[in-house]
């Protein structure tokens, strides 16, 4: 009977964690051209989140050799750049194609990204931004985004509390393991 019990609180508590699947594709987008020239590049947006998705930009004057989004801090008012693209998306769909164009109104090299993330701000995923306005279209190396954001908030302040969360839960659940085990070798136990 306790080991019943114990199964269902385990499988309770097993119901209480969920987790959003967001990517997106490609993680660089490349655009060369030259000056005033409107440029487009599809982005898929792949998710099993239903709701609103919130997107942004964010540029930086000088690239780093190591990308870190935190230092991306202008807007692209700043550079000159006109950046076309959605700034909130109502998913319906498992995958949703977005059209992203620029255009830049002097020659020069700009770096940015382009992060959608969810209405709450837990979750996002972004793709970096490589733009090339000059005669010659030389592309350079690229890292892309990896991975997924975890608590974005509008005013770039990392949120733990998902995370914090999500271990509390997974201690949880590993105590209530080793606990089920336990019984359940006491229960053979007893029967031998």
């Amino acid at each position: 009977m306790k080991f019943l019990l114990i199964l269902i609180i385990i499988l309770f508590l097993v119901s209480l964690v969920s987790a959003t699947k967001l990517g997106i594709s490609p993680g660089n987008l490349i655009f060369n051209g030259s000056i005033n020239e409107k440029i487009c590049r599809n982005i898929t947006i792949n998710t099993d989140y239903k709701g609103i998705l919130i997107g942004e930009s964010k540029w930086i004057k000088e690239v780093k050799e190591k990308k870190d989004i935190k230092d991306y801090n202008l807007n692209q008012e700043d550079l000159g750049i006109n950046l076309d693209y959605p700034t909130e998306i109502n998913i319906s769909e498992n995958n949703e194609i977005i059209s992203v164009c620029i255009t830049a109104n002097k020659i020069g090299k700009y770096n940015g990204a382009i992060i959608y993330k969810t209405n709450g701000g837990y979750a996002g995923v972004g793709s970096w931004i490589e733009i090339d306005i000059k005669n010659n279209n030389k592309t350079s190396g690229s890292i892309p985004i990896t991975g997924f954001f975890s608590g974005i908030k509008q005013n770039n302040e990392i949120n733990s509390n998902l995370s914090l969360v999500s271990s509390i839960v997974f201690i949880m659940l590993t105590i209530m393991l080793l606990v089920l085990l336990f019984v359940y070798k006491k229960v053979i136990k007893e029967k031998i």
